[in-house]
């Protein structure tokens, strides 16, 4: 993971107005104003005032950025965790160069599912896409959950299965791992992305959903059970609808939102873990024993379609290259839909216009 995230990818730029500037030093002055206004409004979603903030103690993961966010909004004490040295190390130089000897923000190398927290630290932990990506989501997600203070605050925003989206981010996954050469990819990227083949959002999002290690699923119901089976209350939520549905490529959102508040310490005896978020129980999204329902047809045809596709290619990289990257814009233009709020109905439909373009040539 650390060598996709730091050197392949430097982390979501979505919110950005120029998403461009998400491959651009990480205190660009436009890069952290974005950030800060968006960290403004999920403050404002968990119901944390700026002025609570000024004596809040705050842990974040991820590439540095909402760390310097959450310090120029005041906070009393940001610590960053993250599982790139690259990241780390732009952090470290930040808090050199602006001469930072008030420990009001400090940055650590550690895999949150080994390195041990310790318990009731922090008034809010900042979980921003990053739950996903832990090797083991449960034993992660624990570790985080003790470190927070009772009356603490957690926000957690997470990818979600049983939608289109991570549909696709799986069928590109399975399908490049024929042939998972991150530096081919990278340098293709560049030449047929970019153009002056340099870095930009476009090819960021690209090795990061093709690369990053660990990007496993669980349903909405299934982090909140979790969480609430270690002394938290859910507060707040966004995109979990349709809650009673596993399964819904046509309107459910590809992330969601739980924001929890810690009401009492439960103590784990023997370290056993909540089984809902354990490795074991990650959902496949090419499992054909998940989609029984008469709704889930299309999806059905779509998962026939691909293998049947993945055996003509499957000897020719060029070709499983390419496939992926149309498959990759696909993706792309299903993510920007539900951030305008819209859906993605006939998402299948372009698939397997796809496929059968594959299969006829």
């Amino acid at each position: 993971m650390e060598f996709v995230y730091g050197q392949y990818s430097y982390g979501s730029g979505a919110i950005l107005k120029n998403r461009d500037l998400v491959t651009e030093r990480i205190d660009q002055d436009a890069v952290i104003s974005d950030y800060i206004i968006e960290i403004k409004k999920n403050l404002y979603k968990a119901k944390i005032s700026e002025n609570q903030l000024k004596s809040f103690a705050v842990m974040d993961v991820g590439t540095g950025r909402q760390a310097i966010a959450f310090n120029r909004l005041g906070a009393f004490r940001v610590d960053h965790y993250d599982y790139s040295v690259q990241n780390v190390d732009r952090l470290k130089e930040y808090i050199n160069s602006h001469s930072t000897t008030d420990n009001s923000l400090s940055t650590i190398h550690a895999d949150l599912v080994e390195y041990k927290l310790g318990k009731n630290q922090y008034d809010l932990i900042y979980l921003h896409g990053i739950v996903q990506h832990f090797s083991d989501v449960g034993r992660g997600l624990l570790n985080c959950l003790r470190a927070a203070k009772v009356g603490g605050t957690v926000w957690l925003y997470f990818y979600r299965s049983g939608t289109f989206c991570m549909f696709l981010l799986y069928l590109i996954r399975d399908l490049i791992s024929i042939n998972k050469n991150m530096e081919t990819y990278h340098l293709a990227a560049r030449l047929l992305l970019s153009k002056s083949t340099t870095q930009n959002y476009i090819i960021d999002g690209l090795m990061d959903n093709f690369f990053v290690p660990h990007a496993q699923l669980f349903r909405p119901e299934d982090y909140i059970n979790f969480i609430k089976s270690y002394g938290f209350e859910v507060i707040g939520s966004s995109r979990i609808d349709p809650i009673s549905r596993n399964i819904d490529h046509k309107f459910a959102y590809p992330s969601s939102i739980v924001i929890c508040r810690k009401k009492e310490e439960i103590n784990v005896g023997g370290g056993t873990l909540h089984g809902t978020l354990s490795v074991d129980r990650q959902v496949n999204q090419l499992d054909l024993r998940n989609y029984s329902d008469p709704f889930d047809a299309e999806i059905l045809e779509s998962i026939e379609q691909y293998h049947q596709v993945k055996n003509r290619v499957k000897d020719v990289p060029e070709l499983v290259m390419a496939l992926a990257f149309r498959l990759n814009t696909l993706l792309d233009e299903s993510f920007d839909s539900f951030s305008m709020d819209q859906s993605f109905l006939d998402g299948h439909e372009k698939l397997q216009y796809i496929f059968n373009k594959v299969m006829t040539s």
